[in-house]
C-alpha cells in the first residue's frame, strides 16, 4: 500500500500543476495592487539604489516607450515588479497601458477591482542576479503617468515605490479661427490641451446661420472655470453654454457636459432614414447582418458603416434592434475578450448615449475615457437603436499595439440602470480582418466557427459515447463472448481497449483543433482551458497505467487496478 500511495502522490503532482510557486518565478499577480511582496519582512526605508528611466518624457495614446530599470551604484537585484500608474496618485491602484518584454522578464495580467488588465505589469522570470531590465510600454488614452517598481535585492531586502520621472501626455496649444461654413462670420477659437491652461476661451459655429458665437473648451482634467457658447441649430443666435470635456472640470454651466470617462449624448434625431446602406462599398465601409440589408427598410437589420472625414477621423453609424444597447467591437481574433468597443445604449434615464469601453472577456467591459468623440445623432425608433458619431481616437487602445486591421463584432442586448448586460445571442462577427477606413463591404455571421463546432462534437463523442460505452463494457459485460478470445484476450477486453484508445485519439484531435483555432491559450474562456488540459492529462495517463499493469496475480496488480478505476471515475 505504501508503494500505491507514493504512486498516487507522484501522479497528482504530475497531472495537476501546482501554482504555489516560488517567488523566483516572478508570478506575483496577486500583489499587483499593493506591489508589496509577501516575504515576511518589511521594505527598506533608505533611498533605493535603483532607478527607472524612459526614452521619452511625453506620450500620445498608442506610443511605444522603452523603460529601463537599473542599478544606481552597481547593486544587483534578483526580483522586481514594474507597473505604470497615474502620476502623483497614491490611491489609484489601476495599472495603465501594456508591456512587452524580452526573455529576461515576463508580463503579468493584473486583477484590480475585479477587472483583469492584460499584460499590465512586468516581473522577473528567475532568481538570477540582474543589473538592468529593459521593457517596452504601450501608452493608453490617459493623463500623465509614472512608472513604479518594487525591487528585491535578496528575499528579506527589498524597496517599494521606486519611481520614474513623470511622463506627460503630449500637449498641443493651438490658437486659430475656424469657420465650418462660408456664411459663418466673426468666429474664433482657442483650444488648450495642457494641464496648466485655465480660463481658455473659443468660438465655434456649427451652422451657417449662427453668428458671433463664442465658446470655451477645455480638454484637460486640470482646466477649471471654463465657459463656452455653442450653437447647433440654424435658428439659434448668440447662444451661451458651457461645455467641459473632462470630469474634473468645475464651475461648468451648460445643457451638455462632455465627460470623456462616461458618455456623450445628443438630441434624438427624427430622421432615422439617414442610416442607410446606400453607398456601401462605393462611398463608405459597411458591415451588416443579414448581408447587404438596409436599416431603412428592414428593422431586423444590424448595420454599421464608417467613412473617413476631413480632419483625419472616422464617422461611424450603428443601427440595430435591441432593448438596451448595440455595440461595435474591434478585435485581434474572433473570440470575445481583449476588444475595443463603442457602445450605443440607454442610460439610467432612458436616453441614448455613446460610450467607449474595453472588453476583458466574461466580465463586464471596462468603461474608458471617450476621448476625441463628437456625437452627431442618436435615436430609438420602435426599438431600433441608432447612433452616429465622429471619432478621432485610435481604434486600438493601449491594450495592444495600434493596428488598422481588426475583426468586427456587432453585439446587442439589454441594459438596466445604465449598465449593459451580457448579450444573450452570439455577436455578428466579420469573416476576416478589415480596415474600416477603406471603402468596402465586409461579410460576417453569428455562427460558431467550424473549429469550435468540431471540437465540441469530438469531445461529446469521446466522453458521452466511446468512453462511456468502454467503461460500461468493462464493468457490466465481461461475459460477452464467453471464453472466446481475440489475439489472446477476452472479447470484452478487446472491445473495452478499442473504445478507450478511440476515446484517447478523439480527445487529442479535439484538443489540438481548439488550440489551433485560438492560436494559444484562451484567456477569456475562464477555467475551461485549464480543465481541458487536466482532462487531456488524465486521458494520456490512463492507458499508460493500463499498459504497465502487471499480471492479475502480481502483488501490485490490485493497487494499479484501483488507480485505473479511480482515474476512470475522475
Amino acid at each position: 500500500m505504501r508503494g500505491y500511495t507514493c504512486f498516487v502522490l507522484v501522479f497528482i503532482t504530475v497531472t495537476f500543476p501546482l501554482y504555489v510557486l516560488g517567488y523566483s518565478h516572478g508570478r506575483v499577480s496577486s500583489v499587483c495592487a499593493s506591489m508589496v511582496p509577501s516575504h515576511g519582512s518589511t521594505e527598506q526605508t533608505s533611498a533605493a539604489p535603483y532607478q527607472i528611466t524612459a526614452n521619452s518624457s511625453t506620450f500620445n495614446p498608442g506610443d511605444t516607450i522603452t523603460v529601463t530599470l537599473k542599478s544606481n551604484s552597481g547593486d544587483n537585484f534578483k526580483g522586481f515588479l514594474l507597473e505604470a500608474r497615474a502620476a502623483g496618485s497614491s490611491s489609484d491602484l489601476m495599472p495603465l497601458g501594456t508591456f512587452s518584454t524580452s526573455l529576461a522578464a515576463q508580463t503579468l495580467n493584473c486583477n484590480v477591482g475585479g477587472i483583469t488588465h492584460q499584460n499590465s505589469a512586468v516581473s522577473h522570470t528567475s532568481g538570477s542576479v540582474k543589473t538592468q531590465i529593459v521593457v517596452t510600454w504601450i501608452a493608453p488614452d490617459t493623463g500623465n503617468i509614472e512608472f513604479r517598481a518594487t525591487v528585491v535585492k535578496t528575499q528579506p531586502i527589498f524597496w517599494t515605490l521606486v519611481k520614474s520621472e513623470t511622463i506627460q501626455r503630449s500637449v498641443t496649444n493651438v490658437t486659430s479661427t475656424t469657420a465650418r461654413n462660408p456664411s459663418v462670420t466673426n468666429v474664433s477659437s482657442t483650444t488648450a490641451r495642457n494641464p496648466s491652461v485655465t480660463n481658455v476661451s473659443s468660438t465655434t459655429a456649427r451652422n451657417p446661420s449662427v453668428t458671433n458665437v463664442s465658446s470655451t473648451t477645455a480638454r484637460n482634467p486640470s482646466v477649471t472655470n471654463v465657459s463656452s457658447i455653442t450653437a447647433r441649430n440654424p435658428s439659434v443666435t448668440n447662444v451661451s453654454s458651457t461645455t467641459a470635456r473632462n470630469p474634473s472640470v468645475t464651475n461648468v454651466s451648460s445643457a451638455t457636459t462632455r465627460d470623456p470617462r462616461t458618455s456623450l449624448t445628443a438630441n434624438t434625431d427624427s430622421n432615422v432614414d439617414s442610416f442607410s446602406s446606400d453607398g456601401c462599398g462605393t462611398t463608405k465601409f459597411c458591415f451588416s447582418n443579414p448581408g447587404r440589408c438596409n436599416p431603412v427598410t428592414d428593422p431586423d437589420c444590424y448595420f454599421m458603416s464608417s467613412v473617413p472625414v476631413s480632419n483625419q477621423g472616422l464617422r461611424f453609424e450603428m443601427s440595430g434592434k435591441a432593448n438596451g444597447y448595440i455595440s461595435l467591437g474591434f478585435s485581434d481574433d474572433q473570440m470575445m475578450g481583449n476588444d475595443d468597443i463603442y457602445i450605443c445604449g440607454t442610460d439610467i434615464s432612458g436616453e441614448i448615449k455613446v460610450q467607449r469601453a474595453y472588453s476583458t472577456g466574461r466580465s463586464p467591459p471596462r468603461i474608458e475615457q471617450l476621448g476625441e468623440v463628437d456625437v452627431m445623432t442618436v435615436a430609438n425608433r420602435n426599438g431600433v437603436i441608432q447612433c452616429s458619431f465622429v471619432t478621432r481616437n485610435n481604434i486600438s487602445t493601449a491594450q495592444r499595439a495600434a493596428n488598422n486591421m481588426h475583426y468586427l463584432f456587432i453585439a446587442y442586448g439589454a441594459a438596466s440602470g445604465g449598465q449593459i448586460s451580457k448579450h444573450a445571442n452570439i455577436p455578428f462577427i466579420s469573416t476576416e480582418k478589415v480596415d474600416v477606413s477603406v471603402i468596402q463591404r465586409a461579410e460576417g455571421n453569428n455562427g460558431r466557427s467550424i473549429f469550435i463546432k468540431t471540437h465540441a462534437a469530438l469531445m461529446l463523442i469521446a466522453w458521452m459515447t466511446t468512453g462511456s460505452i468502454g467503461m460500461i463494457i468493462a464493468k457490466f459485460f465481461k461475459e460477452i463472448g464467453g471464453t472466446k478470445k481475440i489475439l489472446g484476450k477476452n472479447i470484452w477486453f478487446q472491445l473495452h481497449l478499442s473504445l478507450m484508445l478511440l476515446t484517447v485519439a478523439i480527445t487529442i484531435i479535439g484538443f489540438v483543433l481548439i488550440f489551433v483555432h485560438v492560436k494559444g491559450w484562451s484567456y477569456s474562456a475562464g477555467n475551461h482551458p485549464l480543465l481541458g488540459c487536466i482532462v487531456l492529462g488524465l486521458t494520456l495517463i490512463q492507458p499508460t497505467v493500463a499498459i504497465f499493469r502487471p499480471a492479475p496475480d502480481h502483488k501490485r496488480s490490485r493497487d494499479l487496478r484501483l488507480l485505473h478505476i479511480e482515474e476512470s471515475l475522475s
